[in-house]
């Protein structure tokens, strides 16, 4: 909603397109929040993507510019969190975790990097859990969030640094 108030265009994805209230969601992050960036005058499209899945995210990007002839910013905010320990966890699961927490993050990257190039001052901006560098949310969780934060790193090989960490 911040990007919407300072008069950015929004692009919201998600896996649902209906909302779907869990433990860690005080509001659905799907249409819901477009329609209510378009209640206080911006512009915003909702786009069903599956982050992990490479063939969707291009898709997103395709709309995208589709939509609003450029992109400026990426958050990569996207994530799942199963609870249960290494002996619990399923592959399944294991992959899911991965998909949409690690492969989502470098799909975004790989495919932003070029149209954030264009302007040579877009950014990416992906969200990592505390976890990532305080320790904490099973074995699993844990590593996905720590491979994911060093990323920017990474990427700080362009002249202008398109990507950003934070943690929450």
């Amino acid at each position: 909603m911040e990007f919407a108030r300072a008069g950015a265009r929004v692009v919201v994805a998600d896996v649902r397109e209906e909302p779907k209230r869990g433990v860690y969601h005080e509001q659905d992050v799907t249409t819901t929040t477009a329609q209510e960036i378009h209640k206080i005058g911006g512009q915003a499209q909702f786009v069903q993507t599956d982050v992990a899945d490479e063939a969707a995210v291009r898709g997103l990007i395709s709309a995208t510019v589709d939509a609003f002839g450029a992109i400026d910013i990426i958050v990569s905010n996207a994530g799942v969190y199963i609870s249960a320990d290494s002996q619990q966890l399923s592959v399944s699961d294991w992959d899911r975790l991965m998909g949409v927490n690690l492969r989502a993050v470098f799909l975004l990257t790989k495919f932003g990097i070029p149209l954030l190039s264009q302007s040579k001052a877009g950014r990416i901006i992906n969200i990592a859990s505390v976890h990532a560098f305080a320790g904490g949310g099973g074995p699993a969780y844990l590593l996905r969030t720590a491979a994911a934060a060093p990323l920017p790193i990474c990427c700080a090989r362009w002249p202008w640094r398109p990507c950003l960490s934070a943690a929450r």
